[in-house]
């Protein structure tokens, strides 16, 4: 894929989405899909069109595909541990996961509990756990 609107444009054909139906379910209008399907650049500036993480998330959770490939597609960082804390929110962190490759998501699992099962005990030890 040479760019964004290319991805965009096969991605939504597979999912079999009209424009309408991609903008709607991503919280966008048709007119930026249609934009950013034909890589139309800024009036202004001339610069290719590069949508934000949020949208590019919106479009990937809209189009049912790995957010991690739309990120990439839209030539974002894809690694989350490469991203800092103002980059990627609750969302995106969720969005990530379930991005991994089926068999990498036990050890994900893994991960993730024993983050929890230290948050706890830090929180018991200190005194802030509620009863």
């Amino acid at each position: 894929m040479a760019n964004f609107g290319d991805w965009l444009f096969e991605a939504r054909k597979n999912a079999r989405l009209s424009q309408e139906e991609l903008a709607e379910r991503a919280g966008i209008s048709k007119n930026y899909v249609s934009t950013l399907e034909r890589n139309l650049p800024n009036y202004k500036t001339g610069a290719p069109p590069q949508p934000s993480r949020k949208v590019v998330e919106a479009i990937a959770i809209g189009l049912s595909v790995p957010v991690p490939e739309a990120f990439a597609a839209a030539g974002y960082t894809v690694d989350p541990l490469e991203v800092s804390d103002e980059e990627i929110g609750d969302e995106e962190a969720i969005a990530y996961y379930r991005g991994i490759p089926p068999n990498l998501k036990p050890a994900a699992r893994a991960i993730l509990k024993t983050m929890f099962e230290q948050s706890d005990r830090a929180e018991t030890t200190h005194g802030k756990k509620a009863e």
